[in-house]
């Protein structure tokens, strides 16, 4: 009979220990043998949930799996991780595409042997769109139980995808997991399950840690007032997390930091992290600023939305530009995160009331007007009180958004065989920086590897299509007339900050 959990938890509540439990029960009671998915949204949380983990298992054949698992096995996981060996010399005299469907097939194949994967759920349900690698892991797939994490960051296409898996692996064992959802999200799977007289049982966080009192939220009218509570909490030694929506806006706010802190007595580590380093620079980022959050220093960084899920770390300031409730939500979760059991029960680490000053965002991208509104009413509501998470998760639920429904299933439709796509198209592209071509090149790793590390996310232009694409087949090469980068601040477009050109230049 099939079991479907929806985990709904605070950051930080420690739901992700609720599978292990779960499957560790199934597997003494009912003798279940499967193989154990754990799907996340992003590469970077897949890599980090498997560093968390699945690392301190030992599990024998753990697989972490996703587009750029091999960089990460060389950055992010170097001499803990006894990886699968690469795909041998058979790959070596092949072309580019025949070398990237090679390498797809042994990926899949992984599948099959291995009893823990943590992978993006692009891998699992892919399938569903006819998608190579799932097709060729369908049989490592079949014989599967599932985790989906953080299905609150799942855009209409995936998510309805994701209805489409429940309903089809109507036998399989499957965990939802957020820390915020809608009635709407909770109500379109319970929809699915009745096909079948099935309901799933909901699972909320702790009540002793969902109500402790947290946070205090308050609204800011622009945000250059917000420096003299950054300049104070850091004078106490605080750790200050600002998220903005747009990158341009982060490496602005950044430089401003960074000369402000010149006239402070005292050192503060100060961190920009955003989607557009190349990939091994960003490595490098996630890493220093978990350590700077969790070192001794002061120590204040400013990111976009990519802090709302793959970042372990504990703020006692939060500065936010206004977004979608569901996103605020995520975004406290970084503030005064930790807890700590004792004789007398939980506790904060921090034993104190944490700030989040959220300010107007009133550009058109990434967010709808209708969504911020949500963020709106949420502070209007919720300004000047004392907060705890279960306040949070009771003004979510009071939220009305368009109910999402089953996508399309290509797999099945087995008279046509087309490809489908899980997300809708972006505005970004991966590219290579001119620059890098000779590095990449010269490098003894095979190129079609070594790019993923040199690879950036740049805005989509109106040269793009100009760029060389014969290079790598994987990725077009950005000129350097079109794409600015500094390894301090990432790609940047000097069209939007001119200072940043003059300050930066382009230096590779």
């Amino acid at each position: 009979m099939k079991t479907l959990l929806i985990v709904i938890a605070g950051c930080g509540a420690g739901k992700s220990i609720v599978p292990f439990c779960f499957f560790k029960r199934l597997a003494s009671e009912e003798n279940l043998k499967a193989k154990v998915f754990f799907c996340y949204p992003t590469t970077a949380t897949t890599s980090q949930g498997f560093i968390d983990y699945a690392v301190p298992t030992k599990i024998e054949n753990s697989l972490l799996m996703h587009s750029r698992s091999w960089v990460d096995e060389q950055i992010k996981l170097k001499g803990i991780l006894n990886s699968y060996d690469e795909e041998g010399d058979e790959a070596e005299n092949k072309d580019n595409d025949e070398v990237a469907q090679f390498q797809t097939k042994v990926e899949a194949l992984k599948l099959w042997h291995s009893k823990l994967v943590y992978c993006t759920a692009h891998t699992v349900l892919g399938l569903f769109k006819n998608h190579r690698k799932g097709i060729y892991g369908f049989p490592g797939i079949a014989q599967g139980a599932f985790v989906f994490d953080e299905i609150h960051a799942y855009p209409p296409k995936l998510f309805g995808t994701l209805l489409q898996f429940i309903r089809v692996f109507s036998k399989a064992n499957i965990v939802l997991m957020s820390a915020s959802m809608t009635q709407q999200q909770i109500d379109a799977i319970q929809g699915i399950l009745a096909e079948t007289d099935e309901k799933a049982e909901i699972v909320r966080g702790p009540k002793e840690i969902e109500e402790l009192p947290r946070y205090q939220l308050e609204s800011v009218e622009r945000e250059d007032l917000v420096w003299h509570e950054i300049i104070q909490e850091l004078e106490q030694g605080g750790k200050v997390l600002w998220i903005t929506n747009q990158v341009a806006d982060s490496q602005r706010i950044y430089t401003e930091a960074v000369d402000r802190f010149k006239t402070l007595s005292f050192p503060v580590q100060t961190l920009v992290y955003h989607s557009r380093f190349r990939y091994q620079n960003a490595c490098n980022q996630h890493q220093e600023l978990i350590k700077a959050f969790r070192g001794e220093l002061p120590a204040f960084a400013v990111t976009t939305q990519i802090a709302e899920m793959s970042l372990d770390i504990s703020a006692t300031l939060l500065i936010s530009a206004n977004a979608p409730i569901w996103a605020l939500i995520q975004r406290l979760g970084r503030l005064n995160r930790w807890v700590e059991k004792s004789k007398q029960g939980y506790t904060l680490k921090t034993n104190r009331i944490c700030k989040a000053l959220i300010y107007p965002w009133e550009k058109q991208k990434p967010y709808e007007k209708e969504d911020l509104d949500t963020g709106t009413a949420l502070i209007k509501v919720l300004e000047g009180q004392i907060v705890n998470q279960t306040q949070l998760a009771e003004e979510m639920s009071k939220i009305s958004l368009q109910a999402p429904s089953p996508d399309k299933c290509e797999w099945l439709q087995t008279w046509q065989a087309k490809q489908g796509e899980l997300m809708e198209a972006g505005y970004t592209i991966q590219v290579i920086l001119d620059d890098d071509v000779a590095k990449i090149q010269s490098s003894t790793e095979k190129s079609y590897l070594e790019a993923q590390k040199w690879a950036v996310s740049v805005p989509i232009q109106d040269t793009t299509k100009s760029w060389d694409k014969k290079t790598f087949k994987f990725y077009r090469v950005a000129p350097t007339t079109d794409v600015h980068y500094h390894p301090e601040i990432g790609a940047y477009d000097p069209k939007l900050n001119k200072s940043l050109q003059a300050r930066y230049g382009h230096k590779s």
